[in-house]
């Protein structure tokens, strides 16, 4: 199996965001409304699906990966994911050995990480008046800072008695810069929800960076 690097970034973004590593059984698993994201994982690796049902809502859609695979994903995503989920892997990881990551091919994988953290974490949002805007928000302030770090925009913390979310936006230009670049990797609702803010975007330039 050789895979592409940008499509080790989308996997290893959207499991930063959405991903479980589970310690005690080196599995990942994930749970999603949408189904896009649980065929693409599933069409790369296989693993099992299943679905979750809940009353008067969507169905949760569930994917999970066991070793020896599972073991390879998490040692070739390893080095683009958090300090936090480095921890987790390494946890899964302990006492494994002659273990090879997958095999790639290409280099650049950020535009796929971007991709791939803003399909779970993303919001796309197109104002009144024509404005447009990207944000993201986790309690984990390492893949936001990254995000800065690529594309630009602006960082905020919002305070609350527990853990402060940290809060990622981008607007205008860079926006559009950055909906372009990853449209063709987003699931099926979020390339509505992008081409939604593209076909009504007022032209403002903003803020620029990505891709500039």
């Amino acid at each position: 199996m050789t895979i592409p690097m940008h499509e080790i970034g989308w996997i290893a973004g959207f499991l930063e965001g959405e991903g479980y590593f589970d310690i005690h059984g080196s599995r990942i698993e994930v749970e999603q409304v949408e189904n896009d994201p649980i065929t693409k994982l599933s069409n790369l690796f296989g693993g099992t699906r299943t679905k979750r049902k809940r009353e008067n809502k969507r169905d949760i859609n569930r994917w999970r990966l066991y070793p020896e695979i599972s073991l390879q994903v998490m040692i070739t995503i390893k080095p683009f994911m958090s300090v936090i989920r480095q921890n987790q892997i390494n946890l899964c990881l302990e006492n494994r050995r002659n273990l090879e990551p997958l095999k790639t091919v290409g280099r650049k994988w950020e535009v796929g990480w971007i991709a791939g953290f803003l399909e779970g974490e993303g919001a796309f949002r197109l104002y009144k008046y024509g404005g447009v805007e990207i944000k993201a928000s986790q309690n984990n302030w390492e893949p936001i800072k990254r995000l800065m770090d690529i594309c630009g925009g602006h960082l905020y913390e919002y305070k609350r008695k527990s853990n402060p979310i940290n809060i990622w936006t981008i607007k205008g230009i860079m926006a559009v810069k950055v909906m372009e670049a990853i449209k063709g990797m987003m699931s099926e609702k979020r390339k509505a929800e992008i081409e939604r803010c593209l076909k009504g975007w007022n032209g403002k330039r903003g803020d620029e960076k990505f891709g500039g």
